[in-house]
């Protein structure tokens, strides 16, 4: 997926309902997935709503039961051809994250998901990232036109640069919680010590709070070919 398409999912999505979800982070390893219709009563087919609200998404269904699973119990939706994973119960270094609905998440290396997801950081991020990122999609064949103008439209919602990537690898533990390893410069350098051209492109951006924003994470990690949908 390009940013560009990762900005359309900023939008309210509007499908019939093909979602399917894991509980379990046990269960999306093992391919194991429940559909969401499953949860309605009589099975009858209806419109499922995932609506940007509060940094994040929220997934309705119109149908109480569904929606109180939906809201407590999934951890992994895939609807649409997109993962988004419930961020309700995830902690790094025992803190919730500052967004407890849905976020959009990639597969990382076949078995890990990454979470992009809302933080909240200082301002003066935006103004620096559309330099940054039209820099590394040049040499790179990535579209320069379709990233800024990505970049201006997260910018617009404070959302791109406001968010942070995490990657979740492992079951919750006995309380339900699940912890994740937010990206940062030393997983990208551990990462990157065999690209030494990927990793100055990556730390070409010197401010950190931009350098560890999703905005100029995303690019680098795509561009490694270590996630997709």
């Amino acid at each position: 997926m390009t940013l560009a398409a990762f900005v359309c999912c900023a939008l309210t999505i509007h499908a019939q309902l093909d979602a399917r979800y894991c509980s379990t982070y046990a269960e999306f390893l093992d391919n194991h997935w429940t559909p969401v219709n499953d949860l309605i009563k009589n099975g009858t087919k209806r419109i499922m709503q995932l609506k940007e609200s509060n940094h994040g998404y929220t997934a309705k269904t119109g149908d109480s039961k569904a929606d109180a699973v939906l809201k407590k119990e999934a951890l992994v939706l895939e609807y649409s051809g997109h993962l988004y994973v419930n961020c309700r119960s995830l902690r790094h270094k025992t803190s919730s994250l500052s967004v407890s609905n849905y976020s959009q998440a990639y597969r990382y290396d076949q078995n890990k998901l990454l979470v992009v997801a809302y933080w909240v950081s200082g301002t003066g991020v935006a103004l620096s990232l559309a330099a940054d990122v039209a820099a590394f999609a040049a040499p790179n064949n990535l579209s320069v036109p379709a990233l800024i103008g990505s970049e201006l439209v997260w910018v617009g919602t404070q959302q791109l640069n406001n968010h942070r990537c995490y990657l979740l690898d492992s079951e919750a533990d006995e309380k339900g919680k699940t912890a994740v390893t937010m990206i940062d410069d030393e997983f990208m350098e551990a990462l990157l010590a065999d690209d030494q051209d990927l990793l100055d492109r990556y730390k070409a951006t010197s401010r950190k709070n931009t350098r560890l924003s999703a905005a100029n994470v995303l690019p680098v990690l795509m561009e490694k070919g270590i996630i997709k949908e």
